[in-house]
Order: C-alpha cells, then sequence, then structure tokens
C-alpha cells in the first residue's frame, strides 16, 4: 500500500488508520524476527564458546553478525519509511482540516453579512413607515 502523497490524499481516514495498523503489524512482526535472532545468536555463541579452535568460532560468528546486521537494518528501513509516511499523512490531514475549517469561516461570514443586510433593511422599513404616520 506504499504510494506518494498524491496516493494518499485519495484514501479516506479509515483507509489511512487500516495502513497505518497494517505497518504497526509489520513493525510487530519485524521486532519479533530481531528478537528470535538475538535468541539464534545467543545460541550460536553458546556454541562458539563450545568450539574447539579459533577459526571455526570466527567462522561461526561471521553469519551471526551478518544475519543480524542484515535485521537491524531491515527494521530500521521500515521503521524511517513509516515514520516518513506517518508525517505525510499528518501533513495532509492538517492541511485538509485548515482548508476546511477556512471555507466555513468564508461561509459564515457570508452568512453573517446577509443576516447584516436584512436587518438594515428591516430597519430601514420600520423607519420609514414610522415617518408614514
Amino acid at each position: 500500500m506504499a504510494g506518494t502523497v498524491k496516493d494518499h490524499r485519495k484514501l479516506s481516514r479509515a483507509e489511512l488508520l487500516a495502513m497505518l495498523i497494517k505497518k504497526t503489524e509489520e513493525n510487530d512482526a519485524l521486532i519479533l524476527r530481531i528478537e528470535k535472532l538475538e535468541e539464534e545468536l545467543r545460541d550460536r555463541r553458546l556454541c562458539i564458546k563450545n568450539a574447539g579452535t579459533l577459526s571455526e568460532a570466527a567462522l561461526a560468528l561471521s553469519g551471526v553478525f551478518e544475519a543480524a546486521d542484515n535485521a537491524v537494518r531491515i527494521y530500521t528501513d521500515e521503521i524511517l519509511r513509516i515514520i516518513k509516511d506517518s508525517e505525510a499523512v499528518r501533513e495532509e490531514i492538517i492541511n485538509e482540516a485548515n482548508t476546511k475549517a477556512a471555507e466555513i469561516i468564508s461561509e459564515a461570514e457570508e452568512k453573517a453579512r446577509e443576516i447584516m443586510l436584512l436587518q438594515m433593511k428591516n430597519t430601514e422599513f420600520s423607519v420609514e413607515q414610522a415617518d408614514i404616520k
């Protein structure tokens, strides 16, 4: 569901919320994956501790660090993307709210002008009637 800010403007708030929930679920899944990799890292450390030679330990560590580094990179990239998407959606919602507020204020001012003009006409009519009597 990744897209541009223009694509996000076409989405309803419910769709945006669903997208945010989905991304949060993906984030949670990535956290679980990191925890699993950390557990594997602990297990591999134990294996390394029991390894007979320094070269065997170096080979075992290489794979663990590479896997952990990849997991951290994926997690970080996903978090940064979610933050960027959330900021864009937040800005869009604020802009929409400001535009709607300006429209409401403009409509209210126009109605107020109409009421004042009507009141002024009624007042003039009442004064003219009083002058006639």
